[in-house]
């Protein structure tokens, strides 16, 4: 008798809990930080060419930004740190062992960093990328259909062709990956506890292979394994933009989705994937830097109660303006501490209110003016407007916000 979006979230929700065992997981920190640790480069020596590590976030650096933003009242803190380890942001060779980065200070800050996230009570997260790789030198990556490498370029935005400047990637085979899986799974940190299965968790390929092809409809089965093996190990995983195959075995989304391709075909776009996980997966919005409107995701984020993330670097962010890393050129912590620090002591007390809450509703009583209900009865309203809007209960000021709990407005 209900087949609105908000009825349909809610079965799928049930479905998740009821058929796959899901098991309510909602307490992530409101301000997250994916930081972002070394980086290749390219260098120059009496005129020889080579690449080397340069820091973009040290473990010691990371302890700064972490504290700096502690000293600014953010309170409710967590991290994921990527290129932690071994080749730093991308892979140069195959992951099948973690091995800490001399650049970024090597045993000894590492151990410090552990130390100060034990003892602030910091959640952390380590990213681990087992699929993608630079240099495919032997016969492990995945083919096209005419028998040539699945070459995975990246191109120029103004011009859509392929850069010959930036390094292409390549994707391993299943096999290949189920056996580095396991390699690498013996081989982590005795103080990393919960690791970020990035590219298992939000990647689908085929391969054509004549002697080992598949299809990518096979592709979460082999990932489902992988995820299965780490979470029987006893580590907590957490996902990026992640696929619903790989859900039971998460405990933190980030990065997860808030809008569509805007083709033409859509009206409006709908936050099916925060209606149906809020409560039950913790889940963060996508990184401020990367908004196409200023303080669309911000506004995303409070609709549905979703945690707040923030791309952070501690230096060198200009030496990505050349890179496949270009994304991170306004990464700066300095750019948006103040930023998070304002948006914490704002949100928080909504935040708080719908931790471990699902989605009861969720509609459009104006125009760009969204309403949630949560289970507990609060109520949310949104204007994404750039003026103000009267509605029954009040006036809610442009690219502002409401909510009521016990039916007082705040």
């Amino acid at each position: 008798d209900k087949s609105d979006y908000s009825a349909l979230a809610s079965v799928y929700r049930d479905y998740l809990i009821n058929e796959k065992g899901i098991k309510k997981n909602d307490n992530l920190a409101l301000v997250n930080i994916d930081a972002y640790g070394a980086l290749e480069v390219a260098a120059n020596f009496m005129g020889f060419k080579y690449t080397k590590l340069i820091p973009m976030t040290s473990y010691e650096d990371l302890t700064k930004i972490l504290g700096s933003l502690k000293d600014d009242g953010v309170d409710s803190l967590s991290f994921r740190y990527i290129g932690w380890q071994n080749d730093g942001i991308t892979n140069k060779k195959q992951l099948t062992k973690s091995k800490l980065i001399g650049a970024l200070g090597g045993k000894k800050d590492w151990k410090k960093l552990q130390s100060y996230v034990d003892e602030n009570n910091i959640a952390a997260a380590y990213d681990v990328d087992l699929i993608t790789y630079r240099s495919s030198f032997l016969n492990n990556s995945v083919s096209t259909a005419f028998n040539k490498k699945a070459v995975q370029y990246a191109y120029q935005r103004s011009t859509y062709t392929k850069s010959y400047t930036i390094d292409p990637q390549y994707l391993l085979l299943h096999d290949k990956l189920q056996k580095n899986a396991k390699s690498y799974l013996g081989s982590i940190n005795d103080s990393v506890k919960n690791i970020s299965l990035s590219t298992i968790t939000n990647t689908l390929y085929s391969n054509f292979k004549d002697d080992n092809s598949y299809h990518r409809s096979d592709f979460p089965e082999f990932a489902a394994k992988i995820l299965k093996s780490y979470k029987d190990a006893g580590y907590e995983i957490s996902g990026d933009n992640a696929n619903a195959y790989t859900f039971p075995y998460l405990s933190v989304i980030y990065n997860a989705p808030t809008s569509s391709s805007s083709n033409t075909l859509f009206d409006r776009d709908v936050m099916f994937y925060q209606m149906a996980l809020k409560g039950v997966i913790s889940l963060t919005s996508a990184p401020r830097q990367t908004e196409d409107r200023s303080g669309d995701e911000y506004l995303k984020a409070v609709e549905v109660g979703s945690a707040l993330l923030f791309n952070g670097v501690y230096e060198n962010a200009t030496e990505v303006r050349k890179l496949r890393e270009q994304y991170l050129y306004g990464a700066d912590y300095k750019l948006w501490k103040d930023e998070a620090a304002k948006q914490y002591k704002e949100y928080a007390p909504l935040y708080k209110s719908v931790q471990g809450k699902t989605v009861v509703s969720n509609s459009e009583v104006a125009s760009n003016v969204m309403r949630t209900v949560f289970e507990n009865g609060v109520t949310v309203t949104v204007n994404y407007n750039h003026n103000d809007v009267k509605l029954g209960t009040g006036t809610i000021k442009a690219r502002s916000y409401e909510f009521t709990k016990g039916g007082t407005a705040k």
